[in-house]
């Protein structure tokens, strides 16, 4: 495969397709089939050696979302060791993509990116770590991806760190919505696992609110330090670590995917979280003196304030 310069979006440049041409939007790299697309395409001119990656690994480990069958992520991987099937949208350079196939010999997972030079950061972290037979990559929207695979195929999926489109304005081109949320419930298996994490604090509150409200995941916070404690299977990435440099602590959000929608007092569940949420958010590091005023105020009825071995009320999953 030859990237042509009307293909690369470097030479595009930062026009935007009219919304009424879909049937033109395949054409290349980083676009999306059934949507506009917001944010850079590419950004340096590619080096030889990165062009030359992208021509040499893309094809292999490419995922057609154009196909009118659903795709199985089973057939995708039937050749390899991968029993669990996992799903990262926007994995930047692929630090984290490839560490986690890496760490796990039995997951094959699939990627989505629209940025052309971190999908070829992204191809050089997977050649070097091995793990190119158990990897698949989507240069293009992750909304797409997400559309063409099977409902119930997935057992974990990750939106770590999008744009947090600080305007106002630009909000509804936020990855993390009610409508991405009702598609990951829909492709995980019950059980399974929805990862998330901004550093930005205003997409921090947005982001909990939405997760938190969602009837097909179910919340169960157990202290401050859930949200602001990195797992050990949730290794740092590059962008992570400058933002921690700047003083931007990261939040990170693990939703389960229900076995059953429970509606039972739906609305009590939502102000209930509503108040987790106002404690969590302000004891971050730096609103340390707003948390302890919140927390004396609601210390009676929000379980955040519970100690770590007791049980969520009202949250099963």
């Amino acid at each position: 495969m030859t990237i042509t310069k009307s293909q690369d979006p470097q030479a595009q440049g930062a026009t935007q397709e009219p919304s009424n041409a879909a049937e033109r939007r395949n054409r290349g790299y980083g676009l999306s089939l059934k949507r506009d697309l917001f944010g850079r395409r590419g950004g340096k001119t590619l080096r030889p050696a990165q062009r030359s990656r992208l021509e040499r690994l893309l094809p292999q480990l490419a995922v057609d979302v154009s196909v009118l069958d659903a795709l199985d992520p089973a057939e995708i991987f039937a050749e390899t060791r991968a029993r669990r099937y996992w799903l990262e949208i926007g994995f930047g350079g692929g630090e984290h993509l490839a560490w986690q196939a890496q760490h796990s010999p039995d997951v094959g997972i699939i990627g989505a990116e629209f940025y052309l030079n971190a999908v070829s950061t992204a191809l050089r972290h997977i050649e070097e770590a091995e793990v190119a037979p158990r990897c698949r990559v989507h240069l293009g929207d992750g909304r797409d991806l997400m559309d063409a695979l099977r409902p119930g195929s997935l057992e974990r999926i990750f939106i770590l760190h999008p744009d947090p489109w600080r305007k106002a304005r630009h909000w509804d081109r936020r990855i993390i919505s009610a409508a991405t949320l009702d598609r990951a419930a829909e492709l995980l298996q019950p059980g399974g696992e929805l990862r998330m994490a901004t550093d930005h604090v205003d997409y921090q509150f947005w982001m909990m609110r939405i997760a938190t409200q969602h009837p097909r995941f179910a919340w169960s916070p157990l202290s401050h330090q859930a949200y602001t404690h990195q797992a050990e299977d949730w290794p740092t990435t590059r962008y992570q670590a400058k933002a921690a440099r700047e003083g931007r602590p990261p939040v990170f959000c693990t939703l389960i995917r229900r076995r059953r929608l429970n509606s039972d007092n739906i609305y009590a569940k939502k102000q209930h979280h509503l108040k987790c949420i106002d404690v969590l958010m302000l004891a971050l590091p730096y609103k340390q003196k707003e948390a302890r005023k919140w927390e004396r105020n609601v210390a009676a009825n929000c379980v955040c304030s519970r100690g770590a071995g007791e049980a969520t009320p009202g949250l099963g999953a």
